[in-house]
């Protein structure tokens, strides 16, 4: 599920399967503490980024969290 989210919302900025293009933040280098961070920019909105504030539910931020986490270069 947060592929599809991360697919549909996220990979046109981010790139295709978090391939980072370099326009935007790497979402690889997130650590797995800051979630918080996370949370706030997708949000809140950050730069460039709208924000989502009300778009996603929490089930789905959680789930776009955990596909993040699993493709981090940590």
């Amino acid at each position: 599920m947060g592929q599809a989210l991360y697919d549909e919302k996220c990979a046109v900025c981010h790139g295709a399967g978090l391939r980072n293009t370099g326009a935007t933040f790497d979402l690889r280098e997130l650590k797995q503490d800051e979630r918080a961070r996370f949370d706030t920019a997708v949000l809140n909105g950050k730069g460039q980024m709208p924000p989502w504030r009300g778009i996603p539910t929490q089930a789905q931020l959680n789930e776009l969290w955990d596909y993040i986490r699993t493709r981090a270069y940590e």
